[in-house]
């Protein structure tokens, strides 16, 4: 993907977030157990790209309205080398071609409410005089409502419209509880990270605000809520197998903590450690495998989505193979050494 723009971010938001709407889609397809699957993986395909169309909308505004204060900070922005006529004509495109997906759904009126909810969130975040960026908690939960709660509630209505199959609320809410407390973490460690950049440009957001000694405190609850609410969407939708992974992968994080000395991050990033952020690997590997797996008992060419997802999703499978060897690596000197 190194030939795609820089002004798409898409390095922040290509694996982290469009896997978990893809989980959501397939879990969507699980429940509803369709005769076929390909026409429904048409319909999640196109929702998923619809969102795609919306996360280079945001990235692209993001940086626009944030040139001045990356001035200041110093940051390199990604648009400055691109003339503001082109970058307006960017933005012109990609709102043209959400208003074209918006076509698309026009048999959906709650789908493009959730869809648009996207493109309404984040243009109120970045764009002023609303600017909710610069406004604390205001932006932290517009971000993740824009880039997590209403993706998640479009692939859902898409999926229920296109599978003719009515979701009951409480997947509606389990799956939207879920992805916006993931999206509140990552927002906040992004804000965190980024502190003293904020500090210097004057950027207000709760980083500048709240000191971290209280984040602290909620970081470890808000991590409770967010697997409660995962584990009852997996309940809602007859997946509780997949509810074993999660101890699975606590230990697999614990084994690489000890062996490898890699902090398990839930907000706050230690200095001076090697971390990683807790359950990312899990949302963006293990769970849309193991779904795909699990729905391969009844619908055996979904195995052959798995090729598909290992090539578009890479990274984070590689890093984690990569840990793996070390671990192993690890162990063996020790054994031999003992020996």
């Amino acid at each position: 993907m190194s030939t795609i723009p820089s002004y798409t971010r898409h390095t922040e938001w290509w694996e982290h977030k469009i896997t978990l709407f893809l989980f959501t889609g397939l879990l969507a397809i699980s429940y509803a157990a369709p005769a076929n699957l390909w026409w429904p993986l048409l319909h999640l395909g196109i929702a998923l790209l619809s969102i795609v169309v919306c996360a280079v909308f945001v990235s692209v505004i993001n940086d626009y309205t944030d040139m001045e204060d990356d001035r200041i900070a110093g940051k390199t922005n990604r648009l400055t080398h691109l003339s503001i006529g082109k970058i307006r004509l960017l933005i012109f495109l990609l709102l043209a071609t959400g208003a074209a997906f918006c076509w698309h759904f026009r048999n959906q009126p709650i789908t493009i409410f959730f869809y648009s909810g996207s493109w309404i969130a984040y243009s109120a975040y970045s764009f002023p005089p609303i600017r909710l960026k610069k406004r604390g908690w205001s932006g932290v939960l517009a971000d993740a409502a824009g880039a997590h709660l209403f993706p998640t509630l479009t692939i859902l209505s898409a999926m229920s419209h296109s599978l003719l199959k009515p979701f009951p609320a409480e997947l509606y809410v389990t799956a939207a509880g879920w992805n916006i407390l993931f999206g509140l973490r990552g927002i906040l460690w992004h804000q965190y990270t980024d502190r003293q950049n904020d500090l210097t440009s004057g950027l207000i957001t709760v980083a500048t605000m709240v000191p971290s000694t209280l984040i602290i405190r909620i970081e470890l609850p808000i991590l409770i809520l967010e697997i409660t609410a995962l584990a009852g969407m997996l309940w809602v939708s007859a997946l509780q197998n997949l509810l074993y992974l999660i101890p699975l992968y606590l230990a697999y994080v614990w084994l690489i903590r000890k062996r490898m000395q890699l902090h398990p991050v839930i907000i706050l990033t230690p200095e001076k450690k090697e971390w990683i952020f807790l359950f990312s690997s899990f949302y963006q590997s293990v769970l849309p495998i193991s779904l795909m797996i699990l729905m391969s008992i009844q619908l055996p060419w979904t195995l052959l989505l798995i090729p598909f997802h290992i090539l578009l999703f890479s990274n984070d499978i590689r890093t984690n193979i990569s840990i793996i060897e070390d671990v192993v690596r690890n162990l063996v000197k020790k054994t031999t050494e003992a020996q």
